[in-house]
């Protein structure tokens, strides 16, 4: 909901989402597979492009980038 850690915790879940459309599913025609590729997709996005503007580790990110004056 904050966003804190969502590209490690998408990692996971794409993973899992992964070996259930790959393996599991293997031998079933698309139509069965398709929710697990959709969420892989899904899944695989948000790990990519992170919590987003407005998430704490966005916010939190550009507090301790921001270069020291001296």
């Amino acid at each position: 909901i904050l966003g804190i850690g969502t590209r490690l915790a998408a990692v996971p879940v794409a993973v899992t989402m992964a070996v259930a459309a790959f393996y599991i599913h293997s031998a079933d025609p698309f139509a069965t597979k398709e929710m697990a590729v959709l969420y892989l997709v899904g899944f695989i996005f948000v790990a990519l492009t992170g919590g987003g503007k407005y998430s704490l580790d966005a916010i939190i990110g550009k507090r301790f980038m921001t270069p020291v004056r001296v």
